[in-house]
């Protein structure tokens, strides 16, 4: 991953694509910014150098013919270590119809996501240059990217489990028949909901995002109010 950097003086930033928002009904340029605790935003990458981290996570620690990593740090990595399903590094998810290990990132112009399946052996990234979008790439683009390199066509996935049904309005408590991812306003994933009874009393009242849904066909995003 030699093109991968830290700092803005180890790149071109030509070769970087401009963050943007959408304001007012227009894109607006944030350009380039930094953060002060680099290793938590600051990776400067591409969709092919994050493609060869997945290829060595899916080859439990081997990529390339080299042992880059233990097979067992993988395993540790891909291990629930907190009860909100957060390995090291990765958090356990459902993007469609695939359960993935994943991790999102988010700030002001960009919105990444980057997940793999290890029963599928396959993964995918996604690097978007405008703030916000995640509901889109969780419930949209990341799901038939995955359907896209397992090779899945339009309705083999017909008896799937069906969509949740989300009222528009919800009070403390929900019960889902499948997982749906929620988001804020400004597309921070707030917590993934799973099947069954979740007790919402511990999230602030107000508007919602939810992707819902199993598959390409299925998925729906859709604004959910919170009250009490």
């Amino acid at each position: 991953m030699t093109r991968t950097v830290w700092y803005f003086r180890d790149i071109d930033t030509n070769s970087m694509a401009m963050p943007y928002d959408y304001i007012g009904g227009s894109y607006v340029r944030f350009g380039h910014q930094s953060l002060p605790d680099v290793p938590a935003g600051e990776m400067k990458s591409s969709a092919v150098q994050l493609g060869r981290f997945l290829g060595m996570m899916l080859g439990w620690g081997r990529f390339d013919g080299k042992q880059v990593l233990d097979s067992s740090t993988v395993v540790q990595m891909t291990t629930i270590q907190d009860p909100a399903g957060v390995g090291l590094a990765w958090h356990q998810d459902h993007v469609g119809d695939y359960e993935v290990w994943d991790h999102t990132g988010g700030w002001n112009g960009m919105s990444t996501w980057i997940g793999f399946s290890q029963a599928e052996n396959t993964g995918a990234v996604v690097l978007c240059n405008m703030t916000g979008v995640h509901g889109s790439i969780l419930g949209v683009i990341a799901p038939a990217l995955l359907d896209l390199v397992a090779g899945v066509e339009d309705g083999t996935r017909a008896e799937a489990r069906r969509p949740a049904i989300l009222p528009a309005v919800v009070r403390n408590t929900i019960n889902l028949q499948s997982t749906v991812a929620l988001f804020s306003p400004a597309g921070r994933r707030v917590t993934r909901l799973k099947p069954g009874v979740n007790d919402l009393r511990l999230l602030a009242p107000g508007v919602y995002f939810a992707a819902e849904g199993t598959g390409r066909n299925e998925v729906r995003v859709r604004k959910v109010i919170l009250t009490r």
